[in-house]
């Protein structure tokens, strides 16, 4: 999967389908899990990361997933933020790290038609070639196509048209509007019959400000700042087992 950095202190935001194998790291049930983060053109390994938060109510309703030879989804809650705890050389974290700024307002029917940039990592040349081959970023200009919503009664999701960025590995890349802020993060394929080969569809960070203000009560911004690993432990301490009761029960 893709992701990006959403915070210089190095929170990174990902899909919650790709986290959730952070979770095995807390049983012997399933295994063991790491998340080595690549960085690049080609890609290679640079970080280390460790899982920050995934919502509760999207493993309970996606528990099956993981286990899933074609895992599918409607993208709802399907987002995560880690956050890089260290360097695979070994040597000190930087001050800062590259973010992208986000824009957590409500997405207008106007938006349709609107010139969007999508980005990612798309893994075809993994599945083709095996881990040894190139891992090259892509990114493209595409438009929005439709906006949908989950219930809200306004834009949870919304589709852009086919573009290279559309192949599987690109889960969890962004899509920035033309001021250059993310407002959305890639969750699914979309329908290439009315939009085009390599079409997507992608959650809008408007409906991860409002989910992660339901579950945790703190806004967006405010589950990305504070003391990163203390805030992981207390996280992995009190729902992780929760969470794995889940993932054992569907499993």
């Amino acid at each position: 999967g893709s992701g990006f950095f959403i915070d210089p202190d190095g929170v990174i935001m990902t899909n919650a389908h790709v986290a959730q194998f952070l979770l095995l790291e807390e049983t012997d049930t399933f295994g063991e899990a790491e998340c080595t983060i690549r960085d690049g053109n080609p890609a290679s390994p640079k970080y280390k990361a460790e899982l920050l938060y995934i919502s509760p109510a999207w493993i309970q309703e996606n528990a099956g997933v993981m286990s899933a030879t074609v895992p599918m989804g409607t993208g709802e809650r399907d987002y995560a933020l880690l956050y890089v705890s260290e360097q695979i050389d070994g040597s000190p974290l930087p001050a800062t790290f590259p973010a992208l700024g986000f824009d957590t307002s409500l997405l207008t029917l106007s938006t349709r038609n609107d010139q969007v940039l999508a980005a990612g990592y798309p893994a075809k040349p993994l599945l083709e070639n095996g881990p040894s081959a190139d891992l090259i970023p892509r990114k493209a200009t595409t438009t929005v196509s439709e906006l949908y919503t989950f219930g809200s009664n306004h834009a949870d999701v919304f589709s852009i048209r086919g573009s290279e960025v559309g192949t599987e590995g690109s889960s969890g890349g962004p899509v920035l509007n033309s001021q250059g802020d993310v407002i959305g993060i890639i969750v699914t394929r979309g329908d290439d019959a009315s939009d085009g080969q390599g079409s997507l569809r992608a959650i809008t960070l408007s409906h991860i400000q409002e989910t992660i203000l339901q579950e945790t009560r703190f806004d967006l911004e405010r589950n990305l700042g504070g003391n990163l690993a203390f805030r992981s432990q207390i996280f992995a301490e009190t729902m992780t087992p929760f969470l794995l009761t889940i993932l054992q029960q569907a499993n």
